[in-house]
C-alpha cells in the first residue's frame, strides 16, 4: 500500500468513526473539515476535526497529523463547546474530565495511530470517556454560571502554566497544539506502556502542571494505572518511543538501509565512472598523453556511495521486504506515521542536489590532470576548473628527476617522479598526479624529442 492510500485509510475511518459515534449518541450533525499544507492530499494533510452537534453543545474530535518539531505524530484528542455558537471557546477534555470532578483512567490523547483499526480504537476510547460526562456536560452547558466557571477554569489554567499575568489575553491556536502535545508526551505515553513510575517521574519534571496532570499524578501514585485496554492497535506502537522520549531505532530497521548503500552504489558507480572514462577519452583526442585517467575514478564512487545513500530513502520498503519480510508490514506503518509529505519534498530536493553534485564530482575529477599536446600542455591542476591555461613546451625549462620526496613526519620516502621545471621558476611535480610506470615510456621520451632538457 503506498503512503497516499495508507493515509486515507486511516482518515476516511476518521470520518466513519465520528459520524458513527454521532449516530450512537444521536447527535443532530456531524461536519467533517480538514486543513492541508499546499495541494489538497494526504500526505500535505495538518489537521482534520469532526464537530458533532448536540442540542445544547458541540463535541470536536480533533485529528493532528504531525506535532511540532516532528516527535509526535497522528495524533486525536477531543474538545468541547459548550453551546452551540462559533465564539464559544473549546475546552479540551482532560480539563473538563477534572473540572467534573471524574477520575477518567483512559488516555485522552492519543499519539502514533498507524492504521484504520487504532483510529477506530482511538475514537472508541475517547468516545467512552465522553459518554461517561455526557450527563455532566449537558448540565453544564444548560447553566450560564456553570458554564462561565468552565470557561474560568480553563482561562485560568492557560495563565498558570503560561504564566501570564493580565487578563487581556486570547486562547490562541498555538495554545491548543501545545496542550495536545503536551498530553500525549512522555509521561503520557509511560503510562500507556504501563510504566507508571516512569510516567510519575516524568510528569513530575514539569514544574507547572494543569489540574488535571495534579489529578492523574495522585491517581498514579495511589496504584491506579492508565487503562490502555481499548486501544492495542495503538498501544503497541508505544514500543517505537523508548522511555527517555525519542525514537527507537532498532538494528533490524537499519539493517536494509545500510545493505541498499552498498548495492545501489554498484549501478550508480558503473554510470559515473562510465562518464568518468568517457569525458577522458574525449579529452585524449589529438593527446600524447593524459595524467590521472586511472588515478582519479575511485572517487567517482565516493560519488557514487554518497549518493545512494539519498536514493535509498526511495528504496527502503523494497529492501525491508527482502530482508525483513515478517516485519516489513509493521516498519512500513512505522515509517508512514513518522515521515510526512514534508520528508518525501527534502529527499527528493536533496537527491537533486546530491545527483546534480556527484555528476560536478566526475566531470571535476575527469578534468582534473595535465593534458600533454603535441606542441604543449593543458594546465588543469585546479580541481574546480573544466579547462586551465594552455603552455606550448618553449616555457619549460627543463624536466627534473625527483628520487624521494619527505612526507609530514619529516620521513624520506622514496618514491619517485618527474617535475616540469617552468621558466618562470615554478615547479609542477607529476607525482600528485599519475604514476611514474605510467608516463615515463610515453611522455618523458616525448618530451626530449621536443628538445627539453632531462635532467637526472
Amino acid at each position: 500500500m503506498s503512503r497516499e492510500k495508507f493515509l486515507e485509510s486511516i482518515f476516511a475511518q476518521f470520518d466513519k468513526s465520528a459520524n458513527d459515534f454521532c449516530n450512537e449518541t444521536n447527535g443532530l450533525l456531524c461536519e467533517i473539515s480538514s486543513d492541508y499544507k499546499g495541494e489538497e492530499k494526504a500526505a500535505n494533510l495538518r489537521s482534520m476535526v469532526a464537530e458533532i452537534y448536540y442540542n445544547t453543545y458541540v463535541l470536536m474530535f480533533r485529528y493532528t497529523a504531525h506535532g511540532a518539531l516532528g516527535t509526535l505524530h497522528h495524533i486525536v484528542d477531543c474538545c468541547i463547546r459548550f453551546d452551540k455558537t462559533e465564539e464559544a471557546l473549546p475546552i479540551p477534555l482532560p480539563f473538563v474530565t477534572d473540572f467534573c470532578d471524574e477520575n477518567i483512567v483512559t488516555p485522552l490523547c492519543i499519539p502514533f495511530i498507524s492504521n484504520a483499526a487504532g483510529m477506530a480504537q482511538a475514537i472508541g476510547c475517547i468516545g467512552n470517556a465522553v459518554k461517561q460526562l455526557t450527563e455532566k456536560i449537558t448540565a453544564i452547558s444548560l447553566d450560564d454560571d456553570r458554564k462561565q466557571a468552565m470557561c474560568n477554569y480553563f482561562l485560568q489554567e492557560y495563565k498558570t502554566v503560561l504564566k501570564e499575568k493580565t487578563d487581556d489575553f486570547v486562547v490562541t491556536p498555538f495554545f491548543y497544539h501545545f496542550i495536545t502535545m503536551r498530553f500525549a508526551s512522555q509521561a503520557y505515553i509511560l503510562a500507556i506502556k504501563g510504566k507508571t513510575e516512569k510516567a510519575v517521574k516524568a510528569l513530575e519534571k514539569c514544574k507547572e502542571k494543569f489540574r488535571y496532570e495534579e489529578r492523574m499524578l495522585r491517581l498514579w501514585k495511589s496504584g491506579t494505572p492508565t487503562d490502555a485496554s481499548e486501544i492495542p492497535a495503538v498501544a503497541v506502537n508505544m514500543e517505537w518511543i523508548k522511555d527517555s522520549g525519542v525514537q527507537r531505532e532498532s538494528i533490524k530497521e537499519l539493517l536494509p538501509i545500510f545493505l541498499s548503500w552498498f548495492v545501489l552504489a554498484i549501478p550508480i558507480g558503473a554510470v559515473l565512472v562510465g562518464l568518468y572514462f568517457l569525458l577522458t577519452a574525449v579529452q585524449k583526442v589529438d593527446t600524447v598523453y593524459l595524467t590521472g585517467v586511472r588515478y582519479n575514478w575511485p572517487y567517482c564512487m565516493i560519488a557514487a556511495f554518497v549518493t545512494a545513500i539519498a536514493v535509498s530513502y526511495f528504496t527502503r520498503f523494497r529492501f525491508a521486504k527482502l530482508f525483513i519480510k515478517k516485519d516489513y508490514e509493521q516498519l512500513k506503518e512505522k515509517d508512514y506515521v513518522f515521515n510526512g509529505g514534508g520528508a518525501d519534498r527534502f529527499m527528493k530536493g536533496f537527491l537533486a542536489v546530491v545527483a546534480v553534485g556527484a555528476v560536478a564530482v566526475t566531470f571535476f575529477t575527469a578534468t582534473w590532470n595535465l593534458n600533454f599536446k603535441k606542441n604543449g600542455f593543458i594546465d588543469n591542476r585546479k580541481f574546480l576548473s573544466i579547462t586551465g591555461p594552455y603552455y606550448s613546451y618553449e616555457k619549460i625549462d627543463h624536466v627534473e628527476y625527483v628520487p624521494n620526496r619527505k612526507n609530514g613526519l619529516g620521513d624520506t620516502l622514496k618514491f619517485p617522479s618527474y617535475a616540469l621545471v617552468m621558466k618562470n621558476g615554478e615547479k609542477i611535480d607529476l607525482y600528485e598526479y599519475d604514476e611514474i610506470e605510467s608516463y615515463e615510456p610515453v611522455l618523458i621520451n616525448y618530451l626530449q624529442k621536443q628538445g627539453i632538457k632531462i635532467e637526472k
